[in-house]
């Protein structure tokens, strides 16, 4: 194993291990609020294509390779609608995390899913797949069909809608809660960076595919902010509103008299 693919297993590793920690966490915390229960289910997610991925890193034939990738993707097509469901939970948006609206955001990944593991027959994922042995270590390199342009489109869009709704409650927060911007709008963004890296394609290292360890770092922010700056003990932005509008002075305290929100 080269120095680069030996640091590459490293440091999903020690991701996959924070990602089991965090969903734990998470889930502890899930009668906080309503946005813990996806968050957990988020990083689980990101733990299990962490697992795989490595896996297929680690495999030396294509056939392995296609499997483990095909593996990754209970993963990947949860995870755009797991992000959704958590920003639009954490922003106050209730509507969305009705069971009815939940199953419509699956369809596209659960035929996504079904496309993935009968694609021999069909090729609407994967067009062609190649190891790709130019680099350091042998990479699975599929050119892609029409389906998978499809659910990445769609997935894209989730994560994009997410991520503004979360900066978007970042920008509307008060200025006392300055860290929790920074953390939200830090958070939201690390993904976004991470596959802006892989499109460049720098080579070596970053010609692999990091999608999980970012959104496991964004988890680690969001988590940091749980135990230093309570993100998720805040007030949520609908009900913030809702304060603020209040014709008299109102201050929310929690334990140890630390100021939730005020109008």
């Amino acid at each position: 194993m080269n120095g680069q693919l030996a640091l590459l297993i490293l440091t999903l590793f020690i991701t996959c291990i924070l990602a089991f920690g965090i969903a734990a966490i998470s889930w502890q915390r899930r009668h906080v609020g309503i946005w813990a229960s996806p968050f957990a289910l988020l990083s689980l997610a990101a733990a299990w294509w962490t697992i795989f991925y490595t896996f297929e890193l680690l495999s030396a034939s294509l056939a392995r390779k296609s499997v483990w990738a095909q593996v990754e993707y209970i993963a990947i097509v949860s995870m755009p609608v797991l992000w959704f469901l958590f920003a639009m939970a954490y922003t106050g948006r209730q509507k969305w995390l009705s069971r009815f609206r939940i199953l419509l955001l699956f369809i596209i990944p659960l035929i996504t899913l079904l496309l993935v593991f009968t694609n021999a027959s069909h090729h609407l994922i994967w067009a062609d797949v190649v190891l790709n042995v130019s680099g350091i270590f042998p990479i699975f390199a599929p050119s892609y069909g029409a389906w998978f342009w499809l659910h990445s489109g769609y997935s894209y869009l989730l994560l994009l809608c997410g991520t503004l709704a979360l900066i978007q409650a970042a920008i509307r927060f008060p200025q006392t809660y300055r860290w929790q911007n920074i953390a939200l709008i830090t958070g939201a963004l690390i993904p976004w960076l991470a596959n802006v890296v892989y499109l460049l394609d720098f080579g070596g290292i970053f010609s692999v595919d990091l999608s999980p360890v970012a959104f496991v770092l964004s988890g680690v922010v969001l988590a940091w902010s749980i135990f230093r700056i309570q993100l998720f003990d805040m007030v949520p932005v609908a009900r913030r509103v809702v304060v603020d509008s209040l014709q008299g002075g109102m201050i929310v305290l929690a334990a140890k008299s630390r100021i939730l929100d005020m109008n």
